[in-house]
């Protein structure tokens, strides 16, 4: 008889990873990952620049090929199931992936996403003002007229998490949550992040050190590899078969403190272009990667 995969369907997505690593010709982008996060929960992905944190969140969310260990969000097993994840799964702000447009209004970029979606009024003039609606209900600090190009770094995260939100995702990854921000802003986006994943969505959140942050778990990435391609090349990235890993250093998940609270794949662009999807099995497979670009 058949055997039917049991998939997750809870609100927020379970993701759990062995031996998870991306190997290419110029090196390691990042190896031997260990993940178990239960849905509803915040984890952060830390590590130095260059250590493959960008990366791996694509990957988590099926926009970035794996070829080592193995891989499952919400029951689906990744590489092969990638276009079911990117579904669920929603980037806030990742560099070179999903990022303010530098012309457009703050406004007009839920505007632009929500006709993308096929979501709210068909008018022209009802679609501005719903937009301009959903800023103000966010409740996050935002102006729905400061263009893309004049948002700080705190801005451009919130902008990006409430353009992520407008699905209802069950899984959020944002990146360099602690990139250009001071203390005050840096700790009001953390307390931002905890809501969402205290009302059920799991969140995944890259940064060099988390400090005080009330996450649930900390992913440590230590292995500093040779060369990182670059987010938009994933989709020129050819999975391979998993297969183990040469031993070496390996990357706990260590967990903290846990805190209380419990169609197709949306473009990821704030203009309309979409992240490319990770190729599927089948593909012509390679011993190795062929990336090109830096982190």
């Amino acid at each position: 008889m058949a055997q039917h995969r049991q998939q997750d369907t809870s609100p927020g997505a379970r993701i759990t990873a062995t031996g998870l690593g991306l190997r290419t010709r110029r090196g390691w982008v990042f190896r031997d990952v260990e993940l178990d996060v239960a849905p509803g929960e915040l984890v952060a992905v830390t590590g130095a620049a260059g250590s493959g944190r960008t990366s791996l969140l694509l990957a988590v969310t099926g926009r970035f090929a794996i070829n080592r260990g193995s891989l499952s969000v919400a029951g689906h097993p990744l590489p092969r199931t990638a276009p079911a994840v990117q579904r669920l799964a929603a980037l806030g702000l990742v560099h070179g992936a999903h990022e303010p447009e530098p012309a457009l209004t703050v406004a007009e970029h839920v505007r632009e996403r929500l006709a993308l979606l096929g979501l709210g009024p068909w008018q022209p003039r009802r679609r501005r003002t719903h937009a301009r609606e959903l800023v103000t209900a966010a409740g996050f600090d935002l102006d729905p007229d400061a263009l893309g190009r004049d948002l700080d770094p705190y801005r451009r995260q919130l902008l990006c998490l409430l353009l992520a939100e407008l699905t209802g995702p069950r899984l959020i990854v944002v990146d360099d949550v602690d990139g250009g921000t001071d203390g005050v802003e840096r700790a009001a986006l953390w307390r931002v992040l905890r809501e969402r994943a205290d009302a059920g969505t799991t969140v995944l959140a890259a940064c060099r050190e988390t400090g005080d942050a009330p996450v649930d778990q900390t992913v440590r990435l230590r292995h500093r590899p040779a060369a990182v391609p670059a987010p938009a090349e994933a989709a020129a990235v050819a999975a391979t078969p998993s297969v183990p890993a040469p031993a070496e250093a390996a990357v706990p998940a260590e967990r903290d403190a846990a805190k209380p609270g419990a169609g197709a794949a949306p473009p990821d662009r704030p203009g309309g272009r979409s992240t490319p999807a990770v190729p599927e099995q089948g593909e012509p497979a390679t011993d190795e990667l062929d990336a090109q670009g830096a982190a």
